[in-house]
Formats: C-alpha cells, sequence, structure tokens
C-alpha cells in the first residue's frame, strides 16, 4: 500500500501543476522532491512532532505515519537521498547536524541541524561541524 501510495504521488507531482509537497516546492528532472526539499520537510515533520511531545522516529517504519503530511522527508530518505540520524529531534540553538544530502561527506551540500535549519555547507565545514550520535 505504501509503495502505490508512493507511486501514486509522484505520479501525480509529474502530471499535476500541484504535486507532493505544494506547487513551489523545488523538484528534480524527475518531478520529484529535492533532497533539499526532503531536509526542509523532514525539519517540518521533527518541529510537528515535537510540538505534540512525541518521540522523533527511530526507524523507518516510524515514518509511514507522516507519508501523506511530509512526503518529501520520507521519499528522501527512503531513497537514501538524505542520511537521517534517526531519534534525532529538534533542539532550539543547538547547530548539531541531524540529516544531510548523502554526498554532504565528500562533495558538500545541505544539513538539518538540531535546531530546524536547513543550511548548505561545503564538505570542509560539514566535516567540521558537530553531528548527532547514531543511537
Amino acid at each position: 500500500m505504501r509503495t502505490f501510495i508512493l507511486a501514486v504521488c509522484v505520479a501525480v507531482s509529474v502530471l499535476a501543476p500541484v504535486g507532493c509537497g505544494g506547487p513551489d516546492a523545488p523538484k528534480d528532472a524527475t518531478g520529484a522532491p529535492t533532497a533539499k526539499q526532503g531536509l526542509v520537510d523532514l525539519a517540518e515533520l521533527l518541529k510537528g512532532v515535537a510540538e505534540q511531545k512525541k518521540s522523533p522516529p527511530a526507524r523507518q517504519a516510524d515514518l509511514e505515519q507522516y507519508d501523506a503530511i511530509n512526503l518529501a522527508a520520507t521519499l528522501a530518505i527512503t531513497r537514501k537521498e538524505v542520511v537521517y540520524v534517526w531519534g534525532s529531534g529538534i533542539v532550539a540553538g543547538s547547530q548539531v547536524v541531524i540529516a544531510y544530502e548523502k554526498d554532504a561527506p565528500t562533495a558538500g551540500g545541505f544539513a538539518l541541524l538540531q535546531d530546524g535549519t536547513v543550511k548548505e555547507m561545503t564538505a570542509a565545514e560539514f566535516a567540521a561541524a558537530p553531528k548527532a550520535a547514531k543511537k
């Protein structure tokens, strides 16, 4: 069922001007959300989880309940375009990296900081940034 929902959403995002992630969400050449949009969406998901005083997703299966609202985040993580440190949540003022584009360690890219901001980093900046510990 989850695969069907993902396929329908990707098809709608390619065929319709308003796809998953809204009309202004950045898309890649296939019409799917970009890794950066996945990180922005993950930040929103984690902020919502924190506001509801729930635990952040600890594993892939925990993301399924957020598919309808935060599909860009789920797709980016499922497609391994974004690396997320499972169980990491939002902490005000923290500059710890909790998720990042898969190539960020070697080529630079976007990273999600624990304070909820998405920041573009060079490979050197990424290497020097504090990172969340795997739980």
